[in-house]
């Protein structure tokens, strides 16, 4: 049911995410009077925001300077809305890291053998640094946000390498893969040019276009982007219909993220072919990005929330065509979202919740580890890949609607603003809990909770209860069985395991039955059907606090031990099944007043416990006794009593009040009410 519930709390919370960036998108509106949709004229735009939408999209404007001709430009990429605008002048805080590689394995295992990123390394020899920081400040800026990684190497600390690479003076390298395919060789390029930026970011614009193709012919259209192997194929690909002579880096760079999922392709208007081939296409708006699969057509940018930038089509991408690693992302996600929920819905204080938290989430990721495990086995078989082709092919359905364009643009805005997600999932669970406390919580939940903020149990240096100790102490559970339930001496007798107070119902209970005293050995009185000759244990008058004052005898008054001549109990007569306990509320960390008179008195809350181990007479073993150590008082005739593993007896209400305060050691012996002591010999504590 818990979990469930963790399910349905996610789902709440994704359901919060939606509505509040509609309510983002709302409050714009209102602000600026318009829709986000709504066209823009570049003339329109400043020189800067036009630039600002250049280097998004990721176009060279160096020989360019008049306004008309960046508009021009700006154009030929693409149509203009007000969420292009936005997304191209904030300015991300972000900045890719440098890598400083340790080793040649080290450069090998994240450079040459990386099959889906580029690298842009820089290579130190002799020569010194070829870049300063804030030259290397700029370019992280200008291509970083294209999925470009950085690097240095120091050849002065690995000269194998350098010396098998020819690397003999400092320089800049290009890793980028030879083709768009899966597991393709990673080429390393050196770049041959000034140290510019502008001239840097050309080089590598005009290296990674070399992996998208040019569609020049109908037949090739037809052969190599409109047939696929299988009606189960999940490839795509992606056509850039445009009269630029080269494709936007945004775009390019996408090839080298999805190696074997993605084709890219451009179609030149500027020519008769290309017109030819946009009129096959069924193109009539240039500059288009049609996304083509098995299943048909579709044009980007004509939905809410489709950017013409880097990481917008690359979350269109991942969600039409995810990878096992992206699924994989995702599920751990929003499993470790659901373990959060875990502190809102347990019980304990501060420290305890955040205890089961980590136990929740280590559980629920080792769970998701096997079931990933498990499924991955599964998709080895040539029928289970099929069917998960089958289930891609309807996944895409719903990833290519308009109401999934919108999650797509709160996923990458969320991406950009994790404080809202902390801040909401915060909100999310602490009104969960609120709502927990306040109309689901019983009475043992909140003693529970109560419980974790009273230090006196500390002074046992143990556990504060049974469920605890069996949670932290799980190898007494499993190597003796019978941890938390009554001794057993029959080996035929099948060993019980309790949690929590669910031990007190199996302790012993009885009535008490008259004992000799002296005054019955002298009136020769019989005690429980059995004659006093036959009792073997003589309890002095010196034995208790105080003389006791013995009436004459033959009189049918009681004595001391509450014996009356005309009045004896029979063996027949059980304890009653259940047993009340009045206890003053707080339970923990202060002192009351027991009501033993069997009124319940203002502010008590009645306990009751079950008597699963009901005797006639008292068990073998325990010891022997005319007084209570909790009260002070003398048993009475007829007086439930109730004894401890360590054979200790009192009060039945007397020991309950102790246990039920969560002092669940004995009050003699300081022995644990929850485990079972063997008697196989004469213990030596009791041996008095």
């Amino acid at each position: 049911m818990t979990v469930w519930l963790k399910i349905t709390l996610v789902l709440i919370y994704l359901t919060v995410l939606f509505i509040l960036a509609r309510l983002f998108e709302a409050v714009v509106w209102y602000e600026q009077g318009q829709i986000s949709r709504r066209l823009l004229d570049p003339m329109a735009m400043s020189v800067m925001k036009l630039k600002a939408l250049l280097e998004q999209r990721g176009v060279s404007y160096d020989s360019m300077v008049e306004k008309s001709e960046l508009s021009e430009l700006v154009e030929s990429t693409g149509s203009v809305t007000e969420e292009d605008m936005e997304a191209a002048t904030i300015l991300s805080e972000d900045e890719v890291q440098i890598t400083n590689y340790t080793s040649d394995i080290d450069f090998y295992e994240q450079v040459e053998d990386a099959k889906d990123s580029m690298w842009l390394v820089e290579i130190m020899t002799d020569n010194g640094r070829l870049l300063s920081d804030t030259s290397w400040h700029l370019i992280r800026k200008k291509v970083g946000k294209f999925g470009v990684r950085f690097g240095r190497f120091n050849c002065q600390q690995h000269v194998r390498l350098c010396t098998r690479r020819g690397w003999f003076t400092s320089r800049l390298v290009l890793a980028l893969p030879e083709n768009y395919r899966s597991k393709a060789n990673v080429a390393l390029d050196t770049y041959p040019g000034p140290i510019k930026i502008n001239s840097l970011f050309n080089w590598i614009k005009l290296k990674v276009n070399g992996q998208v193709k040019s569609i020049d012919d109908e037949k090739e259209l037809n052969s190599n982007w409109l047939s696929f192997e299988s009606t189960l194929s999940p490839d795509v690909r992606v056509i850039f219909v445009s009269t630029i002579t080269s494709v936007p880096l945004f775009l390019s760079a996408l090839s080298v993220k999805f190696p074997g999922r993605v084709k890219i392709g451009c179609v030149k208007l500027n020519t008769a072919k290309g017109k030819h081939i946009a009129h096959k296409l069924d193109v009539k708006t240039s500059p288009s990005y049609l996304v083509i699969t098995k299943d048909g057509k579709y044009k980007y940018g004509a939905t809410v929330g489709e950017i013409k930038s880097f990481q917008a089509f690359e979350m269109f991408l991942k969600t039409v065509y995810p990878s096992m690693n992206d699924l994989f992302i995702v599920s751990i996600i929003l499993t470790n979202i659901a373990s959060v929920f875990e502190i809102s819905l347990c019980n304990g204080g501060i420290v305890t919740r955040l205890v089961k938290f980590f136990l929740c989430m280590f559980k629920y990721n080792l769970i998701l580890f096997l079931v990933w495990i498990c499924l991955l086995a599964l998709l080895q078989i040539p029928i289970f890949g099929k069917i998960s082709l089958g289930v891609l092919r309807y996944v895409r359905y719903i990833t290519m609607t308009p109401l999934f364009a919108k999650i797509r643009k709160d996923m990458v805005m969320y991406t950009n603003e994790k404080v809202i997600l902390l801040a909401v999932l915060s909100v999310v669970c602490g009104i969960a809990a609120y709502i927990k406390m306040k109309y689901f919580m019983s009475d043992e939940d909140y003693d529970e909770d109560s419980d974790w903020w009273n230090f006196s149990n500390l002074r046992t240096l143990n556990y504060y209860n049974g469920s605890e100790m069996m949670r932290f102490r799980p190898f007494d559970q499993i190597f003796n069985p019978s941890f938390g339930g009554p001794a057993t001496h029959d080996d035929s007798e099948t060993p019980q395991t309790v949690n929590s107070t669910e031990y007190l119902k199996l302790l012993p209970v009885w009535n008490y039955q008259n004992i000799d005293c002296e005054f019955c050995l002298k009136n020769g009185r019989e005690v429980g059907g059995k004659s006093n000759e036959t009792k073997q244990t003589v309890y002095k008058s010196s034995d208790m606090d105080e003389e006791p004052n013995f009436p004459e005898s033959g009189n049918g008054s009681e004595c001391i031990c509450g014996s009356n001549a005309s009045n004896t109990i029979p063996n027949d007569i059980l304890p009653p099944e259940i047993s009340k306990c009045n206890i003053m509320e707080p339970l923990l960390g202060s002192t009351f007043d027991n009501p033993w008179d069997g009124v319940q008195k203002n502010g008590t809350s009645v306990k009751l416990v079950k008597n699963l181990n009901r005797n006639c007479h008292k068990p073998s073993g325990y010891l022997l006794g005319t007084q209570c150590t909790i009260c002070l008082d003398h048993y009475v005739n007829s007086v439930v009593l109730r004894g401890l593993p360590c054979k200790h007896v009192f009060h039945d209400k007397c020991i309950l009040a102790w246990l039920l305060r969560d002092n669940h050691f004995c009050p003699v012996c300081r022995w644990p009410a929850f485990q079972p002591k063997e008697m196989t010999y004469k213990n030596e504590l009791h041996c008095e």
